[in-house]
């Protein structure tokens, strides 16, 4: 297990539906911070003058909790206000309960006792909130400041309306009308009030036709765009994904003693520390839910299962890529309101949970193979051969004339019996050499150019195996290239190509030769070609070039291939 295991379980970073004060900090995504911005500058200026209601607005998991949060964390972290969150859930509303809510609330009886007040519960709401009027009037005075007032932040509407209409108490109107009516009892009791409902689209509707009431309706006020148009939270894009998951993990970092995250290739997107997620991931659970709550839902479930599956020191097995995400959603499809909506999507996780599975079985194939200890010419040659003949049965491959191949009467003095492979496609001839050695890659490369000058060959292939080698081959190749383009006045770098293989990929082809099942070794070929191999797409790509006409200057040749390709 890694050193950050014990510290996720302890502490997630991520939550699922509900947020709480460790992400409360956070705030993320352009309506938000458009939202915020009209709600500092305008809405709550306005209760400071006369008491107001307001809402945020949106489809479950938006963000609303989120945002009333960051108001309450805004409130009292930054502007010296009362706050408080009044989650509505299981509760019930009348003038004497909220009343109560208030007075036992631990963040009320904190601020006023910063100013060294203490409330006292007289059992009578009136009394309760004139007192709490007169200590805010006088906080207000002794600080010289009027913007110093109270934001009640009322969360779980919507469960607080479906409960109270499946219990009798009137129909969806009715209820909001009772519950405004309560708030308007609060103003009449408790100046300088801004109180914030988070409820859903659907209910904004209902809402609005309760807001007919021209008595409520004054005292109530929208969050608007800068065209007036309420400001209604919505799904995130694809950038503010990322920047949330990033601003998840920091915060739990700080919360454990800044414990390092590990700045990984995968899981840095420019300059974005996504850890331990990849760009991949976050956009595979974007694509499924693309609103804050189900993002921090697929994050936090994800993130369970590498936690509990870690068996190492090596931070890597935390990190959760695309094939991971896929597994995730496909387990918790319930959870995900845009999982089978999209067909175009349901292809791509069935792709993403094949990929895995076929990853894993390389993954064994490579280990398996390994039993060689070491990788001969002999083997490699042969493995990749076979590998040919699995990747396209239209490829000729043709070992046994491969010494007479490069015979010719310009050439009888040289040894170029060790072309070491040759594959016939329609009318191409392609001869592959692998340079594994400085010993033998003069010869090697010498061959293959005698091969192409005489039109014995079509095209050609150099695979090398080792880093340091490159330089030296590609500088060696170039130069028969341009020996090339001046004796054919035709310009062959585009018939010539350089591949790298590392030692991993070598041990696959080489433990592919040894599956006995060809259906099996036919699937596997394709994935890893595809992915990222690429031979067929290689060969396809030389032999529908043709050399191109060209006038040479003979004093002057300076031509860089424009094909060479030293990555995979």
């Amino acid at each position: 297990m890694c050193k950050y295991c014990n510290l996720l379980r302890s502490d997630r970073p991520f939550k699922i539906h509900r947020t709480n004060s460790n992400t409360g900090k956070i705030l993320i995504g352009k309506l938000a911070e458009n939202y915020l911005s009209d709600f500092e500058n305008r809405i709550y200026n306005m209760a400071m003058i006369n008491s107001i209601m307001t809402c945020v607005i949106g489809h479950p998991g938006v963000g609303k909790t989120q945002m009333l949060h960051y108001i309450d964390y805004v409130s009292k972290k930054k502007n010296n206000r009362l706050s408080m969150i009044l989650d509505l859930k299981d509760k019930t509303i009348s003038d004497d309960d909220l009343t109560n809510y208030i007075l036992k609330n631990e963040s009320v009886n904190s601020f006023f006792k910063k100013y060294n007040y203490d409330l006292v519960d007289y059992n009578n709401s009136e009394r309760n909130l004139k007192q709490m009027q007169e200590l805010m009037t006088k906080i207000r005075v002794d600080n010289r400041n009027n913007k110093i007032g109270f934001c009640l932040l009322i969360d779980s509407v919507d469960e607080y309306v479906r409960k109270m209409e499946s219990s009798g108490k009137g129909n969806k109107r009715v209820i909001i009308r009772n519950l405004l009516g309560t708030i308007m009892s609060l103003f009449n009791d408790l100046s300088n009030t801004c109180v914030v409902f988070a409820i859903t689209r659907d209910l904004y509707t209902d809402l609005k036709e309760s807001l007919k009431d021209t008595s409520q309706g004054r005292r109530f006020s929208f969050v608007t765009d800068k065209n007036g148009e309420p400001i209604i939270l919505d799904r995130f894009d694809f950038e503010d994904s990322k920047k949330m998951v990033h601003k998840f993990m920091e915060l739990w970092s700080k919360r454990n003693g800044n414990i390092q995250l590990p700045c990984i290739d995968s899981c840095n997107a420019n300059g974005v520390n996504t850890f331990p997620f990849t760009e991949e991931a976050i956009e595979l659970f974007w694509e499924l839910g693309s609103v804050p709550g189900d993002i921090s839902m697929a994050c936090s479930l994800a993130l369970n299962e590498k936690i509990f599956s870690c068996k190492s020191n090596d931070i890597n097995n935390l990190i959760v890529n695309k094939h991971d995400a896929a597994e995730v959603v496909r387990r918790f499809s319930t959870y995900f309101v845009n999982y089978g909506k999209n067909q175009e999507l349901q292809n791509k996780l069935d792709n993403l949970l094949d990929a895995k599975v076929k990853t894993a079985e390389i993954e064994g194939i490579r280990y398996n193979a390994k039993k060689y200890t070491n990788i001969s010419s002999e083997l490699l040659i042969d493995s990749f051969s076979n590998y040919l003949k699995l990747l396209n049965s239209n490829f000729g491959i043709n070992e046994s004339d491969k010494h007479v191949f490069i015979k010719n009467r310009n050439h009888y003095d040289l040894k170029f019996e060790n072309i070491d492979l040759l594959v016939h496609y329609k009318a191409h001839t392609i001869g592959f050499q692998f340079l594994l050695d400085n010993k033998s890659n003069h010869d090697k490369i010498r061959a293959i150019f005698a091969a192409l000058t005489n039109n014995q060959i079509n095209e050609a292939i150099f695979i090398v195996l080792s880093n340091n080698l490159i330089e030296g081959i590609e500088k060696r190749i170039n130069n028969n290239v341009k020996k090339l383009i001046h004796s054919k006045s035709k310009d062959y770098s585009y018939v010539v190509e350089l591949k790298q293989l590392d030692m991993e990929e070598c041990w696959e082809i080489i433990g592919l030769h040894d599956l006995e099942n060809r259906d099996k070794k036919e699937k596997l070929t394709t994935f890893i070609d595809n992915k990222k191999l690429k031979f067929d797409k290689t060969i396809f790509g030389l032999i529908n070039k043709k050399p191109l006409e060209m006038k040479i200057n003979k004093n002057v040749i300076d031509l860089t291939p424009g094909s060479l390709d030293t990555g995979n």
